[in-house]
């Protein structure tokens, strides 16, 4: 009845939406609420419901489908309660990505327009390398009406490998989840130096981001310079990076801080001085957009969607994949050089507030869905 007396359209949104107080992290996480903050947010009526995993690294396939159970009967629950003009889905890879597949198919069939929001970068990488992955992508995902691509790689992924027309692909780049980051950013001050500067990372502990490299290319720097490293995150491999961190005697070098969360983690941006992320593959990472927004140079490896985001030589500084000597070079150059964490950390911080803003994002979802709806 609120619905019809507002004459807004009704989404049914799969997505990120842990009950409060809920353990989980992640730029999915960050995404949805942001976005649900915004205009698009009042623009339309939503029924929410919450797909996020519940550990990392993922349950056992079995216990996965019987979490998968009751949130299938959920779905099919609000299609016949909530009766959406249009169901909006956030999708990873996987088995994920086979359920809101399925779920995709499903409304199609039954005449609902289904928009597939995409986010991570493993089934880009797998599907260019593998024929099964490249099928299982184009099965699972052609069940949408509109696919949301968080860059140019993703759309030519969706046109040249998944079939779609580009007409149904639409450009969204992320978000800044939080504009108080753009105020770290305005605020950053580059000199004069600090006597000890402070290298960030944040994200999962685990091989795929290159820490392992990261370590490698402390141990290096650790020689001739001074310095911290920030690690912001968990996940599987610590401890087999803390085994690293006591063999290179970085431990008064590495601080591993877990897990951050409001004003702690914008503290942390504050309080750095160059990013890094040696990731092997990404969608379009929050934390890169989050340290361009806060003013902070930026290392890291050119895949997936990141050179949608970084302009290697004018925001950031790109290496090759798992190279820790060349990661070493890069962190070593800004290290050196005031006036180039400088350039880059302003040229980035510029960039970020003209195409990451989040008010940007919610008007091109707006216009998807009205066309729609």
């Amino acid at each position: 009845v609120y619905s019809m007396i507002n004459n807004k359209k009704k989404i049914l949104w799969i997505g990120a939406f842990p009950p409060k107080g809920s353990d989980i992290y992640g730029g999915v996480l960050a995404a949805c609420r942001s976005l649900l903050s915004s205009r698009f947010g009042s623009e339309f009526d939503f029924s929410l419901l919450d797909s996020t995993q519940k550990s990392n690294p993922p349950p056992r396939l079995l216990i996965r489908i019987f979490y998968s159970i009751p949130r299938a009967v959920k779905f099919f629950l609000s299609l016949l309660t909530f009766r959406p003009n249009a169901v909006l889905i956030f999708c990873g890879s996987g088995f994920g990505l086979a359920e809101k597949g399925l779920f995709a198919w499903f409304v199609r069939l039954v005449g609902i327009p289904c928009v597939m929001f995409p986010r991570g970068g493993k089934i880009l990488r797998d599907s260019y390398h593998s024929l099964f992955w490249k099928y299982y992508a184009k099965i699972f995902f052609g069940g949408a009406s509109v696919l949301l691509c968080q860059g140019t790689h993703w759309q030519s992924f969706a046109v040249d490998v998944l079939g779609f027309k580009k007409k149904d692909t639409v450009i969204i780049n992320n978000w800044i989840s939080n504009p108080k980051y753009f105020g770290i950013g305005k605020a950053r001050k580059y000199f004069p130096p600090k006597s000890k500067l402070k290298i960030l990372f944040v994200g999962w502990v685990e091989e795929g981001k290159g820490v392992f490299e990261l370590i490698k290319a402390c141990e290096i720097l650790a020689k001739k310079h001074e310095f911290k490293l920030f690690v912001v995150g968990d996940g599987t491999s610590k401890p087999r990076l803390l085994e690293k961190v006591n063999r290179y005697k970085l431990n008064d070098t590495v601080v591993f801080v877990g897990w951050l969360k409001g004003n702690n983690l914008l503290d942390a941006y504050r309080q750095a001085d160059i990013f890094v992320l040696p990731t092997y593959m990404e969608g379009m990472p929050n934390v890169l957009l989050e340290a361009m927004a806060s003013g902070l140079p930026i290392v890291t490896t050119p895949v997936g969607n990141i050179p949608d985001i970084v302009d290697d030589g004018r925001t950031g500084i790109f290496v090759p994949v798992g190279d820790a000597a060349a990661l070493s070079e890069a962190l070593t150059s800004l290290i050196l050089s005031e006036s180039e964490r400088a350039r880059l950390g302003e040229s980035g911080f510029k960039y970020a507030q003209h195409v990451f803003d989040l008010e940007v994002a919610s008007k091109k979802m707006i216009s998807v869905f009205r066309e729609l709806a």
